[in-house]
């Protein structure tokens, strides 16, 4: 939700910055192109129709609205693409601006191919996530590769602006906008967290395992890593006469680093490892316990055919109840079963019997 609104925040600030034709506001510097009205209103559509899909993701009605919202955006934006690949003067952003300034060889207020194309991208990934269930796996990482995507080409744009290196600058090409960027990383990170631990790429970094731990803490140190490489040397050490120093001086940070990084990985793993290995060290004793405790009789037991006493071990014969005591968790209740009870005890049995008529007589 944080990355969603935080689009909305700057489109809705470049758009306050056209309407009022206070054009700072719709780009951080001069020398930057400004972010264009379409775009501007591309990004609020596409981001309160995530919202609304995150806030109300299985009420029809809403995914009806989340879906008429992506289609839309993606229209639009394919249109805008057709135009300017083909040259068609449809003049669909007229509608927003219809005399736009120059900047440079390009127009101000029109949007880039890039940044249509990633409209396109993010839209068909909303359409995923919204269209198809919600346990689909594929559906959400064919989602979250298309966010992916978008999340990218947005970097590229930022790190070129960060750098220096201004991409598509000083050609016929419409470049895109810093805050354009910067609103697609937003959005992209947005719909790749939004597609859920369904998709690939969340299964990744979701849970509790070790590879899951590994991922979270080497994938962000990784990329940062190469972002602080990359403009300290295009910056700081730009103007050093040494190339050498430069890539000591880099080398030994990252190595710093990763050593930190890994250092705290290996106390959290550690401890994971000893903790398991204790777990399994008491459940293996517990097993030990409950084996020692269990008696089973196995093999032939040589059993008296007449007084049905069982010979063990050493030869000594030992009553039937005792040896089945002792080599079982066995034990016995003694009682009489009717037969022998008639042969040992006749005049109880007969008692008895007459008791029990007599009570059925009356």
């Amino acid at each position: 939700m944080v990355c969603f609104t935080a689009t909305i925040v700057i489109s809705l600030i470049a758009l306050i910055g056209w309407t009022t034709g206070f054009l700072v506001l719709s780009r951080t510097s001069e020398r930057f192109i400004p972010m264009a009205p379409s775009t501007a209103l591309s990004f609020i559509g596409l981001s309160g129709a995530l919202l609304l899909h995150r806030a109300y993701p299985a009420r029809p009605p809403v995914n009806v609205v989340v879906r008429g919202a992506a289609l839309a955006v993606m229209l639009f934006c394919l249109s805008i693409a057709v135009e300017i690949s083909t040259g068609l003067p449809l003049g669909i952003e007229k509608i927003f601006y219809r005399s736009p300034q120059m900047f440079g060889t390009v127009a101000l207020g029109r949007m880039s191919l890039i940044t249509a194309s990633c409209f396109i991208a993010s839209g068909m990934s909303l359409l995923l996530m919204a269209s198809l269930p919600a346990d689909s796996r594929r559906g959400k990482s064919m989602a979250a590769g298309l966010a992916l995507v978008v999340v990218l080409v947005a970097a590229v744009h930022v790190l070129g602006y960060s750098y220096g290196t201004l991409v598509l600058y000083g050609g016929k090409i419409i470049p895109m906008a810093l805050n354009t960027a910067v609103a697609f990383l937003f959005l992209g990170i947005g719909q790749v967290v939004l597609a859920g631990p369904q998709s690939w790429l969340s299964r990744q970094f979701a849970g509790a395992s070790t590879r899951a731990l590994l991922m979270r803490s080497f994938v962000p140190v990784t990329i940062m890593m190469i972002i602080i490489n990359g403009w300290i040397g295009t910056t700081i050490f730009a103007h050093v006469v040494n190339p050498a120093l430069t890539v000591s001086l880099l080398s030994v940070l990252s190595i710093f680093v990763v050593l930190l990084v890994s250092s705290k990985i290996a106390i959290v793993i550690g401890e994971r490892i000893d903790r398991a290995e204790e777990e399994l060290s008491r459940t293996n004793h517990e097993l030990k316990d409950a084996l020692a405790t269990i008696k089973t009789l196995q093999g032939i037991l040589p059993i008296c055919s007449s007084c049905k006493k069982i010979r063990d071990e050493k030869g000594h014969w030992n009553q039937i109840e005792l040896y089945i005591s002792e080599h079982s968790g066995a034990e016995f209740s003694h009682g009489l079963c009717p037969e022998c009870l008639v042969k040992l005890y006749p005049s109880y049995y007969n008692a008895d019997k007459k008791k029990q008529g007599g009570e059925g007589g009356e």
